[in-house]
């Protein structure tokens, strides 16, 4: 089971933005974009002229991280995959037929990690919870980067 902590800055970040809300779609826009941010301040501290790269996507910033910051529970780079794909699937289709399965695809490899404890794989709060989880493992490879030392598990 992964072990990392959270910045004060980021669970401030965290809990000043994500809604206490029951609307999925609003959960994962928030959370989707929360984790983005993690995402583009890793490349920012990793890569010495961020400048020179262009403009990358969720999913190609997602590559570079994970390029940068291996880590032994691939599991958490599978949940941030998985949010991606649920928030492109509700992107360009209100009621997206696969959602119950993007919704799952989020929540398997939270459980396979041994972090789940029998939640409602399709309520909100659920979903909120592993977003949550993926803040705080992007976080903490920010300060793995932040730090210059290699923790890849």
């Amino acid at each position: 089971m992964p072990d990392f902590q959270l910045d004060k800055e980021s669970l401030d970040r965290w809990f000043e933005q994500m809604p206490q809300s029951s609307d999925l779609t609003l959960v994962v826009l928030k959370g989707h974009l929360l984790l983005e941010e993690q995402l583009a301040a890793i490349i920012k501290a990793a890569v010495p002229d961020p400048s020179q790269l262009p403009k990358l996507g969720f999913a190609a910033r997602l590559k570079l991280v994970r390029a940068l910051c291996p880590f032994k529970y691939e599991e958490c780079y599978e949940i941030i995959e998985a949010v991606n794909q649920l928030r492109n699937a509700l992107s360009h289709e209100l009621e997206p037929p696969e959602l119950p399965s993007l919704v799952r695809n989020i929540v398997k490899p939270y459980n396979h990690l041994g972090m789940g404890s029998g939640e409602d794989p399709d309520a909100p709060e659920t979903i909120r919870l592993v977003l949550a989880f993926a803040n705080g493992f992007l976080s903490s490879r920010l300060d793995q980067v932040k730090g210059g030392h290699s923790d890849n598990g």
